[in-house]
């Protein structure tokens, strides 16, 4: 069963949601919006929850990812810019950030650049605070200082896969951090093989793509094993879903998994 909880009053598609994990009640959630902006409610498991925009004025509000650091609450970025080439997909500008929980947010400027007009995705690991953001033009890009400085460490320009358009990004609970690469391209996923400084870092990926042709791959880690993963994988006609894998070894092996009938695109 399933309950709608708004907001009613946001523009655009919800395609990214945060509990903040400064409230073990799960009552505080970020929503982004990708024609709408980045909305907040305090109460999502009210009846009726209140949502407010946290802030109309962005300069730019399409707001497509969010993350949170595991180690200090208080640091939260939101990514912008929808890149998958669909019709209704809007142009980012960039990375947000705040200190203080959400309160107060300010553009990285170094982001502020072509390299980050479409953000696909964010994560923070546990180990060292490092941020990760998948972009479409410039692969996986890592920031060892919150977002001061980047380094492209996945794609074609640094000799990892055949394409620079970067798409999912999930972290395990091991610490490990997975990425995968193809947006109307040839798909592949990676995950890091080193812990420690130079986590992420180039060369520091292992390729675990599952055998067949794709394009975008999307996937998921089991938070009660960090060995399980999924993938989704779209067609290499770029429309479709091709194919669907399970493994339960990191990645190192994957079984096929049915397909729903359902599916669609």
């Amino acid at each position: 069963a399933w309950t709608e909880r708004g907001p009613n009053n946001v523009g655009g598609r919800s395609r990214s949601i945060l509990f903040d994990a400064s409230d073990n009640t799960d009552n505080t959630v970020f929503v982004g919006a990708v024609g709408g902006g980045l909305w907040y409610t305090n109460q999502f498991k009210s009846a009726d929850p209140n949502w407010l925009p946290v802030n109309d004025f962005f300069e730019n509000i399409a707001v497509t990812a969010i993350a949170q650091d595991p180690n200090n609450p208080s640091v939260i970025y939101f990514g912008t810019g929808e890149g998958y080439y669909n019709g209704d997909a809007l142009r980012g500008n960039g990375i947000w950030k705040t200190t203080d929980g959400g309160s107060t947010w300010n553009q990285l400027s170094s982001t502020n650049n072509s390299t980050f007009y479409y953000v696909q995705d964010m994560v923070v690991e546990s180990e060292n605070s490092y941020l990760f953001a998948s972009t479409r033009d410039g692969g996986v890009q890592l920031s060892k200082d919150g977002g001061m400085t980047w380094t492209q460490v996945l794609g074609s320009s640094v000799g990892a896969g055949s394409t620079n358009r970067a798409s999912d990004l999930e972290v395990g609970t091991n610490g490990v951090v997975y990425a995968t690469l193809g947006i109307f391209s040839t798909g592949a996923v990676y995950k890091t093989n080193t812990t420690g400084s130079s986590k992420g870092e180039v060369g520091n990926w292992t390729s675990i793509t599952p055998s067949g042709n794709y394009h975008r791959i999307e996937i998921a880690v089991a938070p009660s094993n960090p060995n399980v993963i999924y993938a989704l994988c779209q067609d290499n006609a770029g429309y479709g879903v091709s194919g669907m894998f399970k493994s339960g070894d990191g990645g190192a092996n994957w079984s096929p998994i049915t397909i729903p009938s359902y599916y669609g695109g």
